[in-house]
C-alpha cells in the first residue's frame, strides 16, 4: 500500500493494547499472509446408505444421505439430510403404478454474504493493509464495550472480519419435498395411457442479523423472511405404437396442468433498542412488513409422432400449445400460437456402401419453434406494489402494464453429422445451428415524466448461431487389460442483437458498480457488450495526458464482450485391470470482464502495476494535447503518484480494469480402484470401489482476481461482465468409497 519503504525504519503505528496510535515508534514490517491466514480449509463429508430390492411384481429403493460442510470462511457452512424413496408395483400385466418421494432439509446458522459491500469478507480483504497483524482483529469487541463498539484498527469504513464471521449472521432452514405418482395402463397391444401427478414443495425460514456499530447499521438490524413455494403438475399421455411392414409408428398426445404459488413474508427491524438481542420485540421502531404473493398457471396440450422406415430413416414431429395466466388480461388470454417442430435423420451407412474405414454414418436436420410466457405475474394489468421504507402501505407500479403481452418465441434450425470409424473406435459428431429469439418480454425505460420508469413490451430479435463438435477415440485396447480413451468437445457461439423495440437504441442488461459501466444490448452488438469510460486518446491511439495525469473520456464506449467466442475440453481415460484414471482439461477464450478487485487494490497501491515511480514520480507514456490539433510527447512528471495510478487503474477507468477471461483448467483428475470379481465373491459384495479425486486443481489465466469463471449475484440472477468482490477460487480434493452388499 502507499506508505514508507520497508527499510527497517520505525514509525508511530497502531497499538492493539490501547486500540489507538502507539506512544512509541515500532518497526514498519509487512505481514505477508495477513489475508490468506484468515481463510480456512473447507471440508465436506457425504455419507449415503441405500437399500433396494423387490420381487417379480414389486421393487423398492430407499436412500439416506447426510452432508456436512464447513466452508473457507470461519463459522460458515451448512448441513443437509436427504431421504429418497421409490416404489414400483405391477398390479396386473396391463397396470403398473410407481411413486417417488424426495425430502431434503438444508440448514445453516451462517451463510457468507457476497459482493462488494462492507458486510462481506472480500470487502475487508481489499482494504486490509499489509502492515497489520491479523491477530489484532480477533478480539472484535473493545474491552468493556462488548456488543456496543467493534475493534476496527485502520478504518471506520470497513467492519472487522471476525465480527462479520461470528456476529453478522445469515441463517437459513429450508425444507423441500418433491415427488410424483404415476400410473401406466396398457390397452391391448398398441395403446398405453400414462397418468401422473407431481409436487414440488418448499418452505424456508431465513434471517439476517447485524450487531450495533457496524458500518452500515450503526444501531443494529434484524430481518426475517418466511418463504413458501409450491408447484403442482398433473399430466397425461396417450401413446400408440405399431409396426406396418417396413414402417414403425409411435404417436403420443397429452396435456398438462401446472399451478405455481409463491409467498414471501418479510419483517424488518432496521434499528435495535438494546445490543445483542435480535428480535422484533427489541426493535426501536415499528417493524416494516414486506409481504409478497405471486401465483400463475399454465395449461398445455401437446402431441408427438415418430415414423421410422426400414430402420434407417426417422421422422419426428411435435406440436404444443400453452395457455399461461401471466399473459392473461382484462381483454382475455392472448392468442397463443402452436409451437411445432420437425426433425429428420437418416443412417446413411444402412443404405449406402461406404469405405470400410467408416463404420457408421448418420445425417440429421431439425426445425423447431418454442415459446414461453413470463413466470413473473401481473404484468398485463395495473397492480399496486408494496411500499418500501414504511411500516406498511402500497405504492404505484413502476412499470406500464401491457394487456396485449405475447409469449417469447425462439425458432431454431440445426444440421448435424454423426460419423464413426474403424469399427466404432473413433467417433465424430458435428452440429451447426441458428436460433432466432424474438418478442422477448422486456422492461424498456420510458420518460419519467410519464410517472413510470419502464414499460413492459414484446421487443427485439436476438440471434445465436454456432458450431458444436464432439469427438472420441479408443486409442489402445490391450489383452493385458490396458486401455486408453480420449474424448473432447468444442463449441463456438456468435450472439447478435438484430433489432430492439422501435425508438429504443439500447437495452441495459446490467449496471456496473456505482454506475460505472454497463452491459448493454444494442442493435448490431451482442448481449454481453461492455460499455464504459476509458482513456482519452490521440488519433494515433496514444493516451492523452494533462498535468502529468492520464485523461478519461466523458462518454462511454464499447470496450469488449463478456461472452466467450469458444469453449473446449479434452479428457483422457486410462484403464489397467481394476484401476481407472480420468483426466479432464477445459477452457474458454475470447471474452472480457471488469475486475472491481483489481481497481480497488490499484487505488490503494497494492498491485505490482503501481510500483514504478512510487518515490520519485513518473512520466506517463503518451502525449499532451497542444490545443491546435497537434500533440507532443508527454514530458510532465506526475509527482502525485497515488492520483496518477488512480487515473490509470481506478474504478472509473473501465478500460484499464477490463481483462480477458481466457483460461485453461485442470478441471478434474480421478483415480478409482475396483475390487476384482474373485474378491467380491469372497467377501460377498456386489461392488467395492475406492476413488481419489481432485477438481479445479490448476488454472492458467491472466485474470487478476482469483478465477475468471466468476459469477456476480444480482438479486436472483447471476450477471456477467463485472466482478465485484469475488471469493477466492478453491480446489477440491476428496476420497470416495462405494460398497455394495
Amino acid at each position: 500500500a502507499w506508505g514508507p519503504k520497508f527499510d527497517g525504519q520505525q514509525f508511530y503505528q497502531y497499538d492493539p493494547a490501547t486500540n489507538t496510535t502507539a506512544t512509541e515508534r515500532t518497526p514498519w514490517v509487512p505481514y505477508k499472509n495477513n489475508r490468506k491466514d484468515f481463510f480456512e480449509t473447507g471440508k465436506t463429508f457425504v455419507n449415503t446408505v441405500s437399500i433396494d430390492g423387490g420381487t417379480d411384481k414389486t421393487t423398492a429403493r430407499l436412500s439416506l444421505t447426510n452432508l456436512q460442510n464447513t466452508w473457507i470462511i470461519p463459522n460458515t457452512g451448512y448441513k443437509r439430510n436427504t431421504v429418497a424413496l421409490s416404489l414400483n408395483h405391477k398390479l396386473t400385466d396391463r397396470l403398473r403404478i410407481s411413486a417417488k418421494a424426495n425430502y431434503t432439509n438444508r440448514y445453516s446458522d451462517n451463510l457468507p454474504s457476497t459482493g462488494y459491500n462492507n458486510q462481506t469478507i472480500m470487502y475487508w480483504n481489499m482494504f486490509q493493509v499489509p502492515n497489520a497483524n491479523l491477530n489484532w482483529w480477533k478480539d472484535y469487541w473493545l474491552p468493556g464495550a462488548e456488543n456496543i463498539t467493534q475493534r476496527s484498527p485502520f478504518s471506520s469504513l470497513i467492519d472487522n472480519p471476525y465480527l462479520i464471521a461470528y456476529e453478522m449472521l445469515n441463517k437459513s432452514n429450508r425444507n423441500t419435498l418433491t415427488g410424483n405418482v404415476q400410473v401406466n395402463y396398457k390397452f391391448g397391444q398398441h395403446w398405453n395411457l400414462m397418468l401422473r401427478s407431481a409436487l414440488d414443495y418448499s418452505y424456508e425460514a431465513r434471517s439476517q442479523q447485524r450487531p450495533k456499530d457496524t458500518e452500515r447499521y450503526k444501531e443494529g438490524m434484524y430481518r426475517t423472511q418466511n418463504i413458501f413455494s409450491q408447484e403442482i403438475n398433473h399430466d397425461f399421455l396417450l401413446q400408440y405404437a405399431r409396426n406396418v411392414g417396413k414402417f414403425e409408428l409411435t404417436a403420443s398426445g397429452g396435456g398438462s396442468r401446472l399451478r405455481n404459488r409463491y409467498v414471501k413474508d418479510e419483517l424488518r427491524a432496521e434499528r435495535l433498542l438494546y445490543p445483542g438481542i435480535f428480535s422484533f420485540a427489541n426493535s426501536r421502531d415499528l417493524p416494516i412488513t414486506l409481504p409478497y404473493r405471486a401465483e400463475f398457471a399454465v395449461n398445455s396440450f401437446y402431441g408427438l409422432a415418430t415414423v421410422a422406415f426400414n430402420k434407417f430413416l426417422y421422422l419426428d414431429l411435435t406440436a404444443r400449445k400453452d395457455w399461461s395466466s401471466t399473459l392473461a388480461s382484462v381483454n382475455g388470454v392472448t392468442e397463443i400460437p402452436i409451437y411445432p417442430s420437425a426433425s429428420l435423420s437418416g443412417i446413411v451407412s444402412e443404405v449406402v456402401k461406404l469405405p470400410e474405414v467408416i463404420s457408421f454414418a448418420k445425417v440429421r436436420g431439425s426445425w423447431a419453434e418454442v415459446g414461453s410466457g413470463t413466470t413473473v405475474p401481473y404484468r398485463t394489468a395495473y397492480t399496486y406494489a408494496v411500499a418500501t421504507g414504511f411500516p406498511s402501505g402500497l405504492s404505484n407500479p413502476g412499470s406500464i402494464a401491457n394487456p396485449g403481452l405475447k409469449p417469447r418465441r425462439t425458432r431454431s434450425t440445426e444440421l448435424g453429422l454423426d460419423l464413426r470409424f474403424l469399427q466404432n473406435r473413433i467417433g465424430l459428431d458435428v452440429a451447426v445451428y441458428r436460433n432466432n429469439t424474438y418478442d422477448q418480454i422486456l422492461e424498456v425505460p420510458v420518460d419519467r415524466a410519464s410517472g413510470y420508469n419502464y414499460s413492459v413490451l414484446n421487443a427485439g430479435l436476438v440471434r445465436n448461431q454456432g458450431l458444436e463438435i464432439q469427438a472420441n477415440a479408443e486409442i489402445l485396447t490391450r489383452p493385458s487389460g490396458f486401455g486408453w480413451k480420449v474424448f473432447g468437445t468444442y463449441t463456438a457461439n456468435r450472439n447478435k442483437v438484430v433489432e430492439l423495440a422501435d425508438s429504443v437504441f439500447t437495452y441495459q442488461l446490467q449496471r456496473g458498480p456505482g454506475g460505472r459501466g454497463t452491459v448493454e444490448a444494442r442493435p448490431g452488438g451482442n448481449m454481453g457488450a461492455i460499455y464504459g469510460r476509458g482513456y482519452l486518446r490521440a488519433p494515433d491511439g496514444q493516451i492523452i495526458y494533462r498535468n502529468g495525469l492520464p485523461q478519461l473520456t466523458n462518454d462511454v464506449m464499447l470496450l469488449g464482450s463478456a461472452l466467450p467466442k469458444w469453449k473446449a475440453s479434452i479428457g483422457n481415460e486410462f484403464r489397467y485391470k481394476q484401476v481407472r484414471l480420468n483426466v479432464l482439461v477445459d477452457g474458454q477464450f475470447g471474452a472480457k470482464a471488469y475486475s472491481m478487485t483489481n481497481a480497488v487494490l490499484a487505488e490503494q497501491g497494492k498491485t505490482k502495476l503501481t510500483l514504478p515511480g512510487r518515490y520519485n514520480g513518473i512520466i506517463g507514456n503518451g502525449v499532451i494535447d497542444n490545443g491546435d490539433g497537434t500533440f507532443r510527447p508527454n514530458d510532465v512528471v506526475a509527482e502525485n503518484v497515488p492520483a496518477y495510478y488512480s487515473q490509470h487503474y481506478g474504478r472509473d477507468n473501465i478500460e484499464a480494469n477490463l481483462f480477458r477471461t481466457d483460461f485453461l483448467k485442470l478441471r478434474e483428475v480421478r483415480i478409482d480402484y475396483s475390487l476384482p470379481a474373485s474378491l467380491l465373491q469372497r467377501f460377498k459384495l456386489t461392488q467395492a470401489t475406492i476413488g481419489l479425486y481432485g477438481r479445479d486443481l490448476y488454472i492458467l489465466t491472466k485474470w487478476p482476481a482469483y478465477d475468471p469463471e466468476f459469477g456476480t449475484l444480482n438479486d436472483d440472477t447471476v450477471s456477467l461482465g463485472y466482478e465485484l468482490g469475488q471469493f477466492p477460487s478453491t480446489r477440491t480434493i476428496g476420497l470416495n468409497l462405494t460398497v455394495g452388499i
